[in-house]
């Protein structure tokens, strides 16, 4: 070989090591939009002005309104689903990972209408839980075979009652599945019904079995939660999407398999008394790696793109679970609906539903302070519901 084409082969080779997700230069993200695409994005750098995102690849095999992603690394499979928002139902696609960014659809099997978000769950992640918004259900599926398999599946009827929003509560609307720290329970917030539903999980078979729910505030509109584990304690964070409350709880696991919540903090998502305009909604919560800070993103505060409207970090106090304010930052964009924090903790993406854009801020993981954003794009379509860090 010459010397001309071993040093074109060599710039391949690091061109092909800088796409890689742990590669130190560059790291990919994938946004989902509702517009009908997966896009995967490549991060270099994380200082202003020496840091770009760009587009990587784009599929459209969870068609036809991606709605949340769910990242497997270890079995290089990205689960998204379809909430289907003119279908009659909705689906969950599995989607294959690549080192070059590229996602090739594996399989799809249809849900129940409406799903917004999928937690893995069971032995050796065999099973996935979704819940389905405008189902008004949630629905499991084992991930053992060549494609999912629903293994459960759960409609909840509900009617409004005095003091209910009328317009966004006139059914259940599950919003979120998540895990408790144990693995043991699947816990899934209802807006519609001021409900945060809870289920025992049985790892080994993946059954879920009803267990007693906690009942929020009247017209709050539960949204998401975030659970801490701090020694003894266990803390879960809920994040209401009408009422634009934190409201913190001390969690009980009882010796008949329930679980109780004593309320110990609550706060408005600026962490202040003011009072909020009206039409603002909360949206995404979640802890910080090393579980020091919360952060929170609130929606319709303001009609210009930058700074946009805000993400609030707070401190969390693990003895108490109490939350005091740090920072609040524009995002750059209109309805941060999701965000993602990187493993390192040194990295927020943000997705903003409002004008389709993705914006990535450098994060201080000592002091919990962001700067940015650093780096930004927006994604043709527009209208981005979930961003995720492949990690």
């Amino acid at each position: 070989m010459s010397p001309r084409s071993l040093l074109q082969a060599g710039a391949r080779t690091l061109a092909g090591l800088a796409l890689l997700p742990g590669a130190s230069s560059a790291t990919l993200l994938y946004v989902a939009s509702y517009a009908g695409t997966v896009t995967t994005l490549n991060l270099t750098g994380t200082t202003p002005g020496h840091a770009s995102l760009e587009l990587v690849a784009s599929s459209t095999g969870c068609a036809p309104n991606p709605s949340w992603l769910t990242l497997d690394k270890a079995k290089s499979t990205l689960y998204c689903l379809n909430e289907g928002l003119n279908t009659p139902n909705g689906s969950l696609a599995e989607l294959g990972t690549s080192p070059s960014g590229e996602l090739s659809l594996r399989s799809t099997v249809t849900t129940p209408s409406g799903p917004v978000s999928g937690v893995i769950y069971g032995s050796n992640g065999s099973g996935i839980a979704l819940a389905e918004y405008s189902g008004g259900s949630i629905s499991a599926y084992s991930l053992t075979g060549p494609q999912p398999v629903e293994v459960y599946a759960e409609f909840f009827h509900h009617n409004t009652t005095e003091g209910q929003n009328g317009d966004r509560q006139e059914a259940s609307h599950p919003h979120e599945a998540v895990l408790d720290p144990s693995g043991n329970y699947l816990i899934v917030p209802d807006l519609g019904a001021d409900l945060v539903r809870v289920w025992n999980v049985d790892r080994k078979t993946l059954s879920l079995t009803p267990s007693a729910p906690l009942v929020a505030a009247v017209g709050s509109g539960p949204r998401h939660v975030a659970f801490l584990a701090a020694g003894s304690k266990t803390f879960m964070y809920l994040i209401s999407e009408l009422a634009n409350t934190i409201t913190v709880y001390d969690v009980a696991y009882r010796c008949d398999g329930t679980l109780g919540f004593d309320q110990v903090f609550i706060s408005n998502t600026h962490g202040d008394s003011s009072t909020l305009p009206p039409n603002v909604t909360a949206a995404e919560i979640q802890l910080s790696p090393d579980n020091r800070f919360l952060l929170v993103t609130s929606r319709g505060e303001t009609n210009l793109s930058d700074p946009g409207d805000p993400l609030i970090t707070f401190a969390v106090d693990s003895r108490t679970g109490a939350l005091a304010h740090v920072q609040t930052i524009g995002t750059g964009g209109l309805v941060p609906r999701q965000f993602v924090i990187n493993r390192a903790g040194t990295l927020v993406a943000v997705g903003t539903q409002g004008d389709g854009k993705v914006n990535v801020f450098a994060r201080d993981a000592e002091t919990g302070l962001l700067t940015g954003p650093v780096a930004g794009v927006a994604i043709e379509g527009g209208q981005v519901t979930c961003v995720a860090f492949d990690e």
